[in-house]
């Protein structure tokens, strides 16, 4: 993935799809990675990943079990809150660039006016 950062970055590739290996990743597990990476390096507390879970059931799970999410625990080793892996950082960092490409795509103007 960090091939598409590297062309992304140098002009050569715009990517505005997900490539065909991420196919699999639905609505939910998109929002999951998105809503865990905007938390930072604390991720998404408790809580949050509970009210997230009830919402849509079973998402945690496959992503964890696909090593994208990982909980992070306090000193007595409690939940303290879900975390990206290094592999769903990569993952959440490629939906942001194509979200944001994407969206230039949308507002960009034909040089020709059309």
């Amino acid at each position: 993935m960090e091939q598409y950062f590297q062309l992304d970055v140098l002009g050569i590739l715009k990517q505005t799809k997900l490539p065909a290996n991420l196919a699999w990743l639905s609505e939910g597990d998109k929002q999951c990675l998105l809503l865990v990476h905007l938390g930072g390096e604390a991720g998404m507390h408790k809580t949050q990943a509970a009210k997230f879970d009830k919402q849509f059931p079973d998402i945690i799970f496959k992503l964890e079990a696909r090593d994208l999410l990982t909980w992070l625990t306090n000193s007595h080793g409690k939940q303290v809150s879900l975390s990206l892996t290094w592999k769903g950082e990569d993952i959440a960092k490629l939906l942001l660039l194509v979200a944001r490409n994407e969206s230039k795509k949308k507002r960009t103007p034909s040089p020709l006016g059309i």
